[in-house]
């Protein structure tokens, strides 16, 4: 199989290209520095350029006849306030946790369609389905995700190709290094302290991020259609998401609220 991981020079791209790459899949990670002496292929792309997408699949498929399923990982997360951020800020930040996505599904598509099979693994967030704290606009960037992943499914609904997006909880990687981290008022300086140590602490005790490559590879293995979304995250925050269908809003604020350290 064949396969495209975006992300991949670092966390949870790098874990799932390693893995997939000893299990004998032909993997082509890109990332926007090549990684030295990989397992795999690695590729030097910026996934917020169409065109330089379009001319990494272009010659993927100068060498092979297919892609089996894309892992549209490559992303980040951003720290600030909702009055703090700044427009760049937040198209950066959009730019690639959507638009990167978007392009690797321009670029692949096509062949997907001519060979009538393909997946597109989506990675978002358990965040995406609450506002979090000084976390608002990564939140919202994973909802916009998870929302378009939704339409693009009932859009190739009768072709052979499928859509879904992975919803992950805390992973123990180094994804704070990567952040966007907004300039923060005074008035917030001491709440906003308190939110980002929990954060370190969650995602300390985060899952090892080769989990995501085992679940990935069972749903390659799987019969059955697959759902529009799937959570992998640790039990506290799995509860959170389901709690929020279920609790009065001002409850799930309050216990959101601890959860956070405002």
């Amino acid at each position: 199989m064949v396969c495209i991981i975006t992300g991949a020079s670092s966390g949870v791209g790098k874990a799932c290209a390693e893995y997939f790459s000893k299990q004998g899949y032909k993997v082509y990670g890109f990332s926007r520095t090549k990684v030295e002496n990989a397992s795999f292929e690695s590729l030097s792309v910026d996934v917020t350029n169409l065109e330089v997408v379009k001319a990494a699949v272009e010659q993927i498929l100068s060498k092979e006849s297919q892609i089996d399923f894309v892992l549209n990982n490559a992303g980040k997360g951003m720290l600030g306030s909702f009055e703090d951020a700044t427009k760049q800020e937040i198209f950066d930040l959009f730019n690639l946790n959507l638009i990167g996505c978007l392009n690797l599904v321009k670029a692949v598509m096509p062949q997907m369609r001519k060979q009538n099979s393909g997946i597109f693994f989506n990675v978002s967030s358990v965040g995406s389905s609450m506002g979090l704290p000084f976390r608002g606009y990564y939140s919202a960037s994973k909802a916009a995700l998870d929302k378009c992943t939704e339409a693009f499914r009932f859009e190739i609904k009768n072709t052979g190709i499928q859509a879904l997006t992975l919803n992950l909880g805390d992973v123990d990687t180094n994804i704070a290094s990567g952040r966007i981290l907004s300039e923060v008022s005074t008035h917030y300086k001491d709440v906003y302290k308190r939110v980002t140590d929990k954060i370190g602490e969650h995602v300390s005790a985060g899952f090892d991020p080769i989990e995501v490559a085992y679940f990935v590879e069972k749903c390659l293995k799987s019969k059955k259609r697959l759902k529009s979304s799937y959570t992998l995250a640790p039990f506290s925050q799995k509860r959170g998401v389901i709690l929020k269908k279920f609790l009065p809003k001002n409850l799930y604020e309050k216990l959101l609220a601890n959860y956070s350290g405002v």
